[in-house]
């Protein structure tokens, strides 16, 4: 005897009441920089943590929780425009400077939120799967730190950038700061057969916007640089990730 269509389709994902996935995702980055780590990879993942709700047979409504940690050189791309005619003021030894060069590893840290909207290519009667594209807004919030055995280049305000000295840097102070983007995917869902698994694989391209008010002190510029970092590191990712649909 053939079974029972309608109970078979109970059984399967993303039919009869089943439309909430709960998922990982590992995202990779390419624009990477010269970064440093004692472990490489993990300077180059973004975790993710999401939901989703399956709206039609076309569409999915997601929430996701960001989370990413790197350790950086300053001497890298990050910090790759002259400074001194810029009169960046930072206090050394109770005397206020121009800042001219900074030298050593800062840690970034990013922890931020985001909000898709997926689009699969076809309507299936079974469950969202196959090729998909994904709009999505985000936003992350930023922790800057200078780590030990940096170096900083400086020059009193009363002398000229040729007169700068070298300083060691030593302060534990974490910078915040915010930024946004916008941003788009392109892949593939494959579902694993009788089964509430699911894995996905896609390229995303993002958009940043750094409101970062800039000012002649020393923090706005640091803010600033981590503005920069993160553009450049999350402008293009690969993803791979598993979800579970309730």
């Amino acid at each position: 005897m053939m079974p029972n269509n309608r109970l078979l389709a109970q059984k399967m994902s993303g039919l009869h009441g089943k439309y909430w996935l709960l998922g990982y995702e590992a995202n990779y980055k390419y624009g990477q920089g010269n970064s440093q780590s004692t472990k490489p990879l993990a300077t180059r993942l973004q975790h993710k943590f999401y939901i989703e709700r399956l709206i039609n047979q076309k569409w999915n409504l997601g929430f996701a929780i960001t989370k990413s940690k790197a350790t950086i050189n300053f001497e890298q791309f990050a910090y790759n425009y002259v400074l001194y005619f810029k009169d960046i003021e930072i206090d050394l030894n109770n005397t206020t400077m121009y800042l001219d060069d900074l030298q050593g590893m800062n840690q970034l840290t990013t922890l931020g939120y985001e909000l898709s909207m997926k689009r699969y290519f076809n309507a299936n009667v079974l469950r969202n799967y196959g090729w998909y594209f994904t709009y999505k807004y985000g936003r992350l919030n930023l922790q800057n730190q200078i780590l030990p055995g940096a170096n900083i280049q400086a020059h009193k305000t009363t002398e000229t950038y040729w007169d700068r000295q070298t300083y060691a840097y030593s302060n534990d102070k974490v910078y915040k700061s915010k930024v946004s983007y916008i941003g788009i995917d392109l892949g593939k869902t494959y579902p694993l057969h009788h089964s509430n698994l699911l894995f996905s694989a896609s390229f995303s391209y993002n958009i940043f916007f750094n409101k970062t008010k800039t000012d002649n002190s020393f923090e706005s510029h640091i803010n600033k640089i981590a503005g920069r970092h993160v553009a450049r590191r999350h402008i293009l990712l690969f993803n791979a990730g598993i979800a579970y649909v309730l």
